[in-house]
């Protein structure tokens, strides 16, 4: 099991705290009372998180509560080892008195990991074991590079970690750095990773969803679901349209799929094919008024459209 380095307390406190505000109300009764010291315990639960999910050592240990005599001490060491296993979450037991005499036990698990600030408080438990860049240049200076690697062997400071970030983006004009954080290789250590992206030239196509009421019309929306991350040289989209009478004087509903470069060869050359498919409504008004104006098309029922574009970039983006 990985050796449990000591938490901030002020930040473990007001996790605490919010578990404690979120969960306690929907799992224990405003009524109950803590069970006294030595009741015997009866039953045992767990809210927010699967026992399942915790080792067979310390499952057992969990389960043999049930008939035992209740120890808060041993109930904080359970709390714990719950912590241990699982740096994500916080965790803390309550005891409840049983009109029998006996004690119910509940284990209160939140996770954390969701909340940034907490998310990087757990990290600050581990050990650095390495600090790596990916996409890193040759522009870094070394000196840079030595003061990452002052960062191996202790505790992350995020601080110090941020203050590198921003030293290795005033190094690399034009790219992107982001951090992260990974498991290591020894039990209570962590990786750092510096990741460098090269600035885009060209963007992706801006996505078009919207969700839009109206009183006398009812409701239309675009939905675009991109199939790639923000960074990738390529994405394919897909579309959908309902009722939309926001753009054109009809209203149409449809589909359509998109695919995008952003590079073809070279950085500054992108390209993007769009194919759609749309069923147009037209208003009574308009089709009153087409009979008297003969000399407009007639009005069409479907579309079918297939869109190619090109983009050439004399700059990066900015």
């Amino acid at each position: 099991m990985a050796r449990r380095l000591p938490p901030c307390r002020d930040m473990r406190t007001l996790a605490l705290l919010f578990l404690f505000l979120s969960v306690l109300a929907t799992t224990v009764r405003a009524q109950d009372a803590d069970a006294p010291e030595g009741a015997v315990i009866d039953t045992v639960e767990m809210s927010g998180f699967s026992l399942y999910d915790l080792s067979p050592g310390l499952q057992k240990d969990i389960n043999s509560l049930i008939g035992a005599p209740l120890s808060r001490e041993r109930l904080t060491e359970l709390a714990s080892r719950i912590e241990g296993e699982q740096p994500e979450v916080v965790a803390a037991a309550r005891s409840v008195a049983r009109p029998d005499g006996k004690a119910r036990v509940v284990f209160l698990v939140g996770r954390i990991s969701d909340d940034t600030n907490l998310s990087e408080n757990i990290n600050a438990r581990y050990l650095v074991e390495s600090v790596d860049l990916e996409g890193a240049p040759a522009e870094v200076s070394q000196q840079l590079r030595d003061d990452l690697q002052k960062l191996v062997g202790r505790r992350l400071d995020t601080d110090e970690a941020e203050r590198l970030k921003e030293r290795l983006e005033a190094e690399l004009p034009g790219r992107e750095v982001s951090r992260r954080i990974s498991k290591g290789g020894k039990p209570g250590t962590i990786r750092v990773v510096f990741e460098i992206f090269e600035t885009p030239w060209i963007r992706f196509a801006p996505t078009r969803s919207k969700l839009v009421y109206h009183a006398e019309q009812g409701w239309s929306g675009v939905l675009d679901i991109p199939m790639s991350g923000s960074r990738s040289r390529h994405r394919f989209t897909a579309g959908a349209v309902f009722n939309d009478i926001d753009d054109l004087i009809e209203e149409y509903s449809g589909f359509r799929l998109a695919f995008e470069s952003r590079r073809i060869g070279t950085e500054r050359l992108g390209a993007r094919l769009e194919f759609s498919r749309y069923n147009q409504t037209w208003e009574d008004a308009t089709l009153s008024a087409l009979p008297s104006s003969p000399g407009i098309p007639g009005l069409y029922r479907n579309r079918l459209t297939v869109e190619p574009t090109a983009t050439f970039a004399f700059s990066p983006i900015v």
